[in-house]
């Protein structure tokens, strides 16, 4: 009887301990989930695309999209993160990325991210069918250096991998092109848009096109103009073409070592300013452009200029009655072929392009890095891609987008774009540059030259050290 009796109390213990190891083990259940993404040029209908895909593989996750203008895009930041809100990802431009990190509004990427996934499992017929829902988190390896050297364009590492992490991934990559007017061009009997900016021995450069196109009135001003150089405050993009020269002049401006070195290239750099400049000088034969003329872009969408320097997005804002084309940014430096072709040699193009990032002020960081690493992936971005009509930043697609003749110009360009500013204070170290091209413009002699330069050297530096 007592060994009955010890045997069921010992079963009843089993039980109750059992019973406590079931209650023990908690289930996953993912709640559903909603991210904040803000941006100032991303098309929603684009960004759908994306979202939906996502939110199908992670059904508990669904995103949102909140667009600003480029006006006040940045002080909408900062006043959501001052009041502990804001986006959980936001689109941010490749030059200012280490402005952010180094202010501390960047969670950088992990090795992997644990992402809620969700099963639905459907058993037996009719009656007895039953539906469970199985929830669990998985761990995602995400982007790697290896992967971004491997997979997207070398200007890409350069920019987002800053002290051993990745801080942002681009959907898109765009580089500075030539706009041209085939009216202008066709008139003036010029067959094709110029490969190379001058030279001595080819009638059929930049310059020289510029001068057959631009005509002067009897009181010197524009009949028409070959192109939009020369000055500041009335061409778009005015920083970004002067820092073009300089790198296609193989100045040092640019590298990933980041400082701009000036010192032993003090004749080169004047000699690429000067050239930028003589367009809007009177007294050379290249005058095609002054500070009294409308803004460069305003001036091509009107049929007033031939030659625009622009990015993929100000494409859909030019009138459809400007009969135009785009092409490849002539280069410094070429080579000429036996039969006399003309080809450019060792090219350098200019970036200028946004990345999706993660702010501090998340609390779904690995769910944001989650969607990041999923959206810029090839087999996802390429939807994206076709419906925004934007140039890739995927080296696997270039071959692919290059026979899209709207986009082969951009696309063509992106292996060899680099960006000139890698710094804390982006608007300032442009607005140097710009200063320090209208200061030669004035300059007096070589020695007060040389002074501008150093000058201007040590004032770039400043906001990069």
């Amino acid at each position: 009887m007592k060994t009955k009796k010890l045997i069921l109390f010992l079963i009843f213990i089993l039980i109750i301990t059992s019973g406590f190891q079931c209650t023990a083990t908690k289930k996953v259940i993912n709640k559903p989930l909603k991210l904040v993404v803000w941006g100032v040029y991303e098309d929603r209908d684009a960004l759908d695309i994306l979202f939906n895909k996502f939110s199908k593989i992670y059904p508990t996750i669904t995103l949102e999209y909140k667009k600003f203008t480029a006006e006040e895009y940045e002080d909408q930041l900062l006043n959501a993160w001052a009041d502990d809100k804001g986006p959980d990802i936001y689109f941010l431009p490749n030059s200012s990325i280490l402005q952010y990190k180094e202010k501390g509004r960047i969670i950088p990427m992990p090795a992997s991210a644990k992402l809620p996934h969700r099963e639905i499992k459907t058993t037996g017929i009719g009656s007895l069918k039953k539906t469970d829902i199985i929830d669990s988190i998985k761990n995602i390896t995400l982007t790697s250096k290896n992967d971004l050297d491997l997979k997207f364009a070398s200007v890409v590492g350069d920019d987002v991998y800053i002290d051993n992490k990745i801080y942002g991934l681009p959907l898109s990559l765009e580089t500075l092109a030539m706009f041209y007017n085939r009216n202008f061009l066709n008139n003036a009997g010029i067959p094709h848009p110029p490969i190379v900016w001058a030279d001595d021995k080819n009638s059929d450069d930049f310059v020289d096109q510029v001068k057959k196109i631009t005509k002067l009135k009897k009181d010197g001003s524009f009949e028409q103009s070959g192109t939009s150089l020369g000055t500041i405050n009335n061409i778009s993009n005015a920083s970004d073409i002067i820092a073009l020269f300089l790198m296609q002049a193989d100045t040092n401006f640019a590298n990933t070592k980041n400082l701009i070195d000036f010192s032993t290239n003090k004749k080169i750099i004047t000699t690429a300013i000067n050239f930028y400049n003589d367009f809007s000088n009177p007294i050379k034969d290249i005058y095609s452009w002054n500070k009294d003329q409308i803004n460069s872009f305003e001036a091509f969408k009107g049929g007033q200029t031939a030659f625009f320097f622009g990015y993929p997005y100000h494409k859909d804002q030019i009138p459809q009655q400007i009969n135009y084309g785009i092409t490849t940014i002539p280069q410094l430096q070429y080579q000429i072929s036996q039969n006399g072709e003309v080809s450019p040699l060792n090219p350098v193009n200019i970036a200028n392009y946004w990345v999706m990032t993660v702010s501090h002020k998340t609390k779904n960081s690995d769910i944001a890095w989650g969607f990041i690493d999923f959206a810029t992936r090839k087999e996802n971005v390429k939807e994206y891609l076709e419906k925004s009509e934007k140039p890739t930043a995927l080296r696997d697609l270039i071959k692919e987008q290059s026979k899209n003749i709207k986009l082969a110009p951009f696309v063509n360009q992106i292996l060899s774009a680099k960006s000139w500013y890698r710094g804390t204070s982006p608007e300032l170290a442009k607005r140097y540059l710009e200063e320090l091209t209208d200061k030669i413009k004035n300059a007096e002699t070589d020695r007060d030259i040389n002074a501008i330069i150093e000058s201007y050297q040590s004032k770039i530096n400043q906001t990069i050290k």
